[in-house]
């Protein structure tokens, strides 16, 4: 017994599931190479913000991607009246409440908060 649980057997994955599983995580980590070689020029990108909006919800855990956010709402916020900055951030958090509740307990997205 483990915190008050019983402890299951543990049935091991059909080969299947295990190479879906492999393909996802090599397909996820060429992304996230991608990612950290678009952080570099961002001019490569047509929309840098829907870009890290996509990364966000394929690696919640990543604190560079909302650093690179960050920077780019900073960048785009400058030249905004004071209603046009908090109807943006206001956007930008309600972008987020989804995020949160899929991943309660992720600390940077609490801290892109």
């Amino acid at each position: 017994m483990e915190h008050g649980r019983k402890k299951r057997d543990k049935t091991p994955l059909p080969a299947e599931k295990i190479r879906e599983q492999e393909e996802l995580t090599a397909r996820i980590g060429k992304q996230i190479q991608e990612f950290f070689s678009y952080r570099q020029d961002t001019s490569k990108l047509t929309d840098p913000l829907e870009y890290t909006s996509v990364m966000v919800k394929i690696c919640p855990e990543i604190q560079t991607i909302y650093n690179l956010r960050k920077e780019i709402i900073q960048q785009r916020i400058e030249s905004l009246s004071p209603k046009e900055k908090h109807a943006f951030i206001c956007k930008e958090l309600m972008s987020l409440v989804p995020l949160m509740k899929q991943h309660p307990k992720s600390y940077c997205l609490w801290h892109h908060r």
